[in-house]
This record gives C-alpha cells, sequence and structure tokens, in this order.
C-alpha cells in the first residue's frame, strides 16, 4: 500500500494555501497532542506525522521540493511514517543530495545574480539614538572587464556546449529500489558553465 502524502496526512489539497496548512496543522496538533492521549502509541505516532507534514508543507522551498519529487515519481516511503523518520533527515536537502547529486543545484562557477550585500556595523549606544554617517567598505562581485565574465576572450569566444545545451546541467534517470530518481549534476564536458571556451 503506498505511504500517504503530507497533503493527505493533514487531509488537505496540493492547491492548499499557506494560512489553510497552518490552521489544519493546529486543529490536528491538539487533537493528537501528546499531553493529551498519555500512553497512546496511535496518537504519538498521528503527531509525529502531522508535525513533519507541516514542517515541508509550511516552507516554501521544502514544499517546492516535495512536490517536485512527488511530480517526478520520486518514492517518500520506506523512510518511516509518511515520510522520512523524524530521527533520519533534518532536512529535505540531504534527501536531494542524497538521491539527486546535489538536488539540480548549480554549479559554483556561476554565481546569482541579485544577492543582496551585506555588512555589520558597530554603533555606540548615542550613535543609534542621535543618528551617524558612517563610510562602510563593501566587497562585491564584478564581472571581468576582459571576458565580460564569461572567461572568453573579448567575450565572445566561446561555443554554447553540445552536451547541456547551455544550461550548465546534465540529468540520469535511473530506477532504484526507492522508484525513479533523477541525477542532476554539473555537466563534465564543460563545468556546468554551458559554454566552451574557443579562446
Amino acid at each position: 500500500m503506498a505511504e500517504k502524502s503530507y497533503y493527505d496526512i493533514l487531509g488537505l489539497s496540493e492547491k492548499a494555501t499557506d494560512e489553510e496548512i497552518k490552521n489544519t496543522y493546529r486543529k490536528l496538533a491538539k487533537q493528537y497532542h501528546p499531553d493529551l492521549h498519555p500512553g497512546d502509541e496511535e496518537a504519538a505516532k498521528k503527531f509525529k506525522e502531522i508535525n513533519l507534514a507541516y514542517e515541508t508543507l509550511s516552507d516554501p522551498k521544502k514544499r517546492q521540493q516535495y512536490d517536485a519529487m512527488r511530480a517526478g515519481g520520486g518514492a517518500f516511503g520506506g523512510f518511516g511514517g509518511g515520510g522520512f523518520s523524524a530521527g533520519g533527515f533534518d532536512d529535505l536537502s540531504s534527501i536531494f543530495e542524497m538521491f539527486m547529486g546535489g538536488g539540480g543545484r548549480r554549479s559554483s562557477s556561476r554565481t546569482a545574480k541579485g544577492n543582496d550585500i551585506k555588512a555589520s556595523v558597530t554603533l555606540s549606544f548615542e550613535e543609534a539614538c542621535k543618528g551617524v554617517s558612517k563610510e562602510i567598505p563593501v566587497t562585491r562581485q564584478e564581472s571581468c572587464i576582459y571576458c565580460n565574465g564569461t572567461g572568453a576572450k573579448d567575450g565572445k569566444e566561446y561555443t554554447t556546449c553540445s552536451s547541456c545545451k547551455g544550461s550548465g546541467q546534465t540529468r540520469r534517470v535511473q530506477q532504484t529500489i526507492f522508484g525513479q530518481t533523477v541525477s542532476t549534476g554539473s555537466c563534465p564536458t564543460c563545468n556546468g558553465t554551458g559554454r566552451i571556451i574557443k579562446e
């Protein structure tokens, strides 16, 4: 028999809003809380399932990963009641690294554009109250002026990698005892850049 999905555990549809997930979780957590059912193994098990389902579905990133794995035919069974065992995996990224070669993350050679720049500044109490102007040195990444960040002469001497079609990623689908898994990793031909440098 197939394991229940986290949506089934909470009695929700896959289109449930964050508010619906939160309200349903609160209601079920009160209903099955171990303090209200001392010594009841079934209630304790149900409470753990509810917490695990809520922990995944209430976090947008984990929910997206969970939905993607379910859509791809990935199996969540075999790790304890309803999914992952409580002590087995602290978060879904462990599973993706284990079964999907890093969960489809891009190679470190590509820098995400638009990341926030952070700086720490120490202020005295007086400065915080009255206000102060300070110069703060900030380190940030910029594209190379010679290759425009491509690594190729004049920013033009490259071709699109034919192995990954410029995505920098390769995918491999295989059957395992846990079901079908999709491994995603950096393209070995272009080292995850999506380009073959001519010069």
